[in-house]
């Protein structure tokens, strides 16, 4: 059996920050591939943040598309390394 190795990340996403939760994002990310690991995880909306207020959709956009989706994915291959993360989304008008 071939061995897969995983980090878990436990992590306090700042709220109308994305700025400094994406780089927190890619640095993790390094690490973990530093550490050998083939898949990293983050938290559910690790990248914007929740915290109840309506202006979390501010950073807000589609899968597969926009700033955070190309940050995240330029560092998981860089790194080559599969990711996990949260981000609020943006679908169908909402």
């Amino acid at each position: 059996m071939k061995k897969f190795k995983v980090a878990a990340v436990q992590m306090n996403a700042l709220a109308d920050d994305l700025d400094h939760n994406l780089d927190v994002h890619v640095r993790l990310i390094q690490k973990a591939a530093g550490e050998n690991c083939h898949l990293v995880m983050f938290p559910e909306t690790s990248v914007t943040a929740h915290y109840g207020d309506k202006k979390v959709v501010q950073f807000a956009e589609e899968a597969g598309k926009g700033r955070i989706f190309a940050t995240i994915a330029a560092q998981a291959s860089r790194c080559n390394i599969l990711v996990s993360y949260g981000f609020c989304e943006s679908a169908h008008g909402t």
